[in-house]
């Protein structure tokens, strides 16, 4: 009897994480994200745009801009995701995605650190309705990752 219940246990969790695991965007669909950047001066801003060119993987240009008291850089670049949804089993409500950019970091301050830059981000969004999530973001020595916002899907 316990086989038996083992076996219909794990059978409805498979069932349920195979269901689930839907990914946030289909082949074909693109979704814009936008906010704040966590790093630089004064308010930095961001904006992605992410092409879906298989279910797990998406692509897409980046930009943001940081300003305060002419320390102002303009950084724009490419970014590029896997999202996890089918593989760990959960709702395309949800979306964990890890991934690269590279990008160039125009620098207007009196110092003109300009710099090509590679990095890697991991992020997270939560989506309260079909076309609208929140987004955070953390990038790790890129000059294109990294932020809170809101995405919308197009």
């Amino acid at each position: 009897m316990k086989k038996i219940l083992l076996i219909l246990v794990l059978l409805g969790l498979g069932y349920i994480g195979y269901s689930q695991g839907k990914p946030p965007l289909a082949k074909g669909e693109n979704q814009l994200n936008f906010g704040v950047t966590g790093v630089g001066n004064g308010i930095p801003v961001y904006a992605s745009l992410e092409f879906c060119v298989f279910d797990d993987i998406t692509v897409g240009p980046a930009a943001s801009f940081d300003f305060i008291n002419g320390n102002s850089a303009l950084k724009v670049g490419a970014i590029g995701n896997y999202h996890w949804n089918k593989l760990i089993g959960i709702p395309s409500k949800f979306d964990f995605y890890a991934g690269l950019n590279a990008g160039f970091r125009f620098d207007f301050s009196k110092s003109k650190n300009s710099r090509f830059d590679l990095g890697a981000q991991v992020g997270g969004r939560w989506f309260w309705s079909e076309q609208w999530g929140l987004n955070a973001e953390f990038g790790f020595s890129g000059s294109v990752a990294g932020g809170f916002g809101v995405t919308y899907k197009l």
